[in-house]
């Protein structure tokens, strides 16, 4: 696994949903990972935050879409700054 610096200030997308199940967002010292999960056949977009260094899980929860995953993420990473 590649270790990013705490100080990294812009986004580290790692994996495309295209292709695997799973996406990576490095921001201010936290990392998200959004993946996905195919329940009785309509997916859900689960996503766990920590701070980078740390096992610690800050949050988590599930969207019923990536767009409202990534803008959950977004907020949580947001708001760490």
């Amino acid at each position: 696994m590649t270790k990013f610096a705490s100080t990294q200030l812009t986004d580290k997308l790692v994996g495309d949903l295209t292709t695997q199940n799973s996406m990576h967002i490095v921001r201010n010292g936290y990392a998200a990972h959004i993946f996905i999960s195919n329940n009785a056949g309509s997916p859900l977009f689960h996503y766990t935050v920590h701070r980078i260094g740390s096992t610690e899980i800050l949050h988590w929860g599930q969207e019923a879409s990536m767009s409202e995953a990534q803008s959950a993420v977004d907020e949580l990473l947001d708001s760490k700054t």
